[in-house]
C-alpha cells in the first residue's frame, strides 16, 4: 500500500453557528451529488467545534487539479450560489487552515482482520504529536516498534499514521484511531491496554522523549456530511 496524500481544512466553527455551519455543508453535499463533483470527501466534527474535511489526492500536482475542479464546478452550479455558500460558511467561522497529509502505512498498524468492519468506526480520536526537530527519523522507528509490538501482542485495533507535508507546524505526525462510539473506543482501549501489558510503558517513554508537544482531539465521523463521486 502507498502512502496516500490529502488535503484537508480544517474549520474553527463558532459554538452558536454549529447548525447553520453544518446545512451549509449539507447544501455543498447536495450541489456535489447532484452535479458529480469529481473529488471525494470526508467530514468530521470534534468535541471542541473544529471540523475537518479530507479530499484525497494523487500528489502534489493534484492539488492545483482540485481547486481547477472547484472553480469549474461553480460555473456549473453558478458563481452567485458558491459565492454564498462560501460566505455562509465563513461567517460562521472563527478560524480557518487547510494543510496537506500524508496516510502513511508504512508506519500504521493495519490487522489482518480488524475488530471493526468498514464503515462501523463512527467515532475518532487524534493525537496530534509535534516532534522535536531533527528527530523525525528516529520517531518513524518508533512508529514501527508500536507496529511490531501490537502484532506480537495481537491487537485487533489499527492505528493510523498522518505525517503533515505542509501546515503551521512541523513535523508533525497525527495518530488516528477510531471505535463504533466513544464507550465502544474506551472499552477497546482499555482490552488494548491489558494486552500490551507493562512491557509498553518503556515505548512510551522511549516515544515520549522524541516529542515536543503531544494533544489530543475527539470527534465523529460524519457520513451524511460527506460525499463520493459516482461509480466509486
Amino acid at each position: 500500500m502507498q502512502p496516500q496524500l490529502f488535503f484537508v481544512e480544517d474549520f474553527t466553527i463558532k459554538p452558536s453557528q454549529r447548525a447553520n455551519f453544518q446545512e451549509t455543508i449539507k447544501e455543498f453535499i447536495d450541489l456535489f451529488k447532484a452535479h458529480n463533483f469529481k473529488y471525494s470527501v470526508n467530514s468530521y466534527w470534534t468535541s471542541d467545534f473544529h471540523m475537518y474535511f479530507t479530499f484525497p489526492i494523487k500528489d502534489i500536482g493534484d492539488v492545483g487539479s482540485l481547486f481547477s475542479e472547484a472553480d469549474a464546478f461553480s460555473e456549473k452550479v453558478g458563481k452567485e450560489k458558491w459565492t454564498e455558500l462560501h460566505q455562509k460558511e465563513f461567517n460562521d467561522t472563527e478560524a480557518y487552515q487547510y494543510g496537506l497529509y500524508y496516510m502513511r502505512p508504512d508506519l500504521s498498524y493495519i490487522p489482518e482482520n480488524p475488530r471493526l468492519a468498514v464503515g462501523e468506526a463512527n467515532y475518532t480520536e487524534w493525537t496530534f504529536v509535534l516532534i522535536k526537530p531533527g528527530m523525525e527519523a528516529e520517531a518513524e522507528a518508533v512508529w514501527k516498534e508500536w507496529v511490531s509490538f501490537y502484532k506480537e501482542k495481537g491487537i485487533p485495533d489499527p492505528f493510523y499514521v498522518w505525517e503533515a507535508f505542509i501546515g503551521p507546524e512541523l513535523p508533525l505526525h497525527i495518530i488516528i484511531s477510531q471505535g463504533e462510539n466513544a464507550i465502544d473506543f474506551h472499552q477497546a482501549a482499555s482490552s488494548n491496554m491489558e494486552k500490551l501489558g507493562e512491557d509498553v510503558s518503556e515505548l512510551y517513554e522511549k516515544t515520549f522523549k522524541l516529542l515536543k508537544r503531544i494533544e489530543n482531539k475527539r470527534g465523529w465521523v460524519q457520513r451524511d456530511l460527506s460525499y463520493t463521486p459516482n461509480g466509486e
